[in-house]
């Protein structure tokens, strides 16, 4: 790691809370992504393909209303790659991009590969965890 190194804070709210499941249950899926880094804010809610329990919604207050009118995850991930695109640009491409979270190798990368396996995409190689 060196500290021309650029980090990215970020957090996903889901639309499925049940305790026993494990984050790559099909019923896990992003409902609202934010990302902060020192030139700015990156903000979406994403439409999932089910319903956002009650029990969700109350945790993080995303409710089916709240995501009725957004993009799918496949949309939101271009938006969001063009972000991240913009916290690296014209910095050495050999300059990794660190997306920092409170349980990311726990909840949300493995969430992340999850979605973005699901539509036919990885991370790419200058992201990291």
């Amino acid at each position: 790691m060196s500290m021309k190194d650029h980090f990215v804070v970020f957090d996903f709210e889901t639309n499925s809370f049940r305790g026993g499941l494990p984050v790559l249950h099909p019923q896990h899926h992003i409902v609202q992504v934010c990302m902060a880094a020192r030139m700015g804010t990156f903000q979406a809610h994403v439409k999932p393909p089910l319903h956002i329990p009650t029990l969700s919604s109350t945790i993080h207050r995303v409710t089916d209303e709240t995501v009725q009118g957004a993009d799918a995850f496949p949309k939101v991930w271009e938006a969001m790659l063009s972000w991240l695109g913009s916290v690296r640009q014209g910095r050495n491409v050999r300059q990794r991009l660190f997306l920092v979270a409170h349980n990311a190798h726990g909840f949300d990368a493995p969430l992340l590969r999850k979605e973005l396996a699901a539509c036919g995409h990885v991370v790419p190689p200058w992201i990291s965890f």
